[in-house]
């Protein structure tokens, strides 16, 4: 019996399938002795989802004297929350977090703030949100983000294609135009801001 498995699989079910109360979850806890460590990739692997984090995804954090545990640490318990939900999403099979935690200031700092490179889904589709030439939103893109928002846990979302719920701005969704400095920042990625 692969008794790793067994007790990710524990978990998933008992404790991820059941709790939906942020406060009283143990998700961060857990989700931080799931860690495993190869070859300078860390990767959590949780509800059949891997979660995958190079070793240049918590550059700025080792920088300042952190492990990897230890940048995880500094991560709001909800962000974990987020995660763990992220993975009941049927369709992702990997998500490639390419930032969390860093020591530099903003959302980021606070533990809410989460970047995402690329989504693989269970049909080997890949979602690339990292250095992307795709021109416009893929369907999968679509079908992602629509999951995701309606969690009900995010209250930001910036993407190459799409953008909702920065500061100061009304409305919905809106079109990524590049037109903004914090549009040009994000046409690389998708950054993600945890609610507080």
């Amino acid at each position: 019996m692969d008794w790793k498995k067994f007790i990710v699989d524990f978990i998933s079910k008992i404790v991820f399938g059941v709790s939906k109360d942020v406060e009283d979850s143990n998700y961060k806890k857990i989700m931080i002795e799931l860690v495993e460590e190869r070859n300078g990739t860390n990767k959590i692997l949780l509800n059949d989802t891997y979660f995958v984090f190079d070793y240049s995804s918590w550059s700025l954090a080792r920088g300042h004297g952190k492990t990897f545990k230890e940048m995880l640490n500094h991560v709001d318990k909800k962000t974990f929350h987020f995660l763990a939900e992220l993975s009941q999403i049927n369709e992702i099979m990997s998500v490639e977090i390419t930032s969390l935690w860093r020591p530099t200031g903003g959302i980021h700092t606070l533990g809410r703030g989460l970047d995402i490179g690329k989504i693989v889904t269970k049909h080997g589709t890949v979602s690339y949100l990292r250095c992307s030439q795709e021109q416009s939103d893929s369907i999968l893109n679509k079908k992602i983000r629509k999951k995701i928002w309606a969690t009900g846990l995010i209250s930001q979302w910036i993407a190459p294609w799409k953008i909702r719920g920065v500061l100061g701005e009304r409305g919905g969704w809106r079109k990524n135009t590049k037109k903004k400095s914090i549009d040009r920042q994000h046409r690389n990625h998708l950054h993600i801001t945890v609610k507080g």
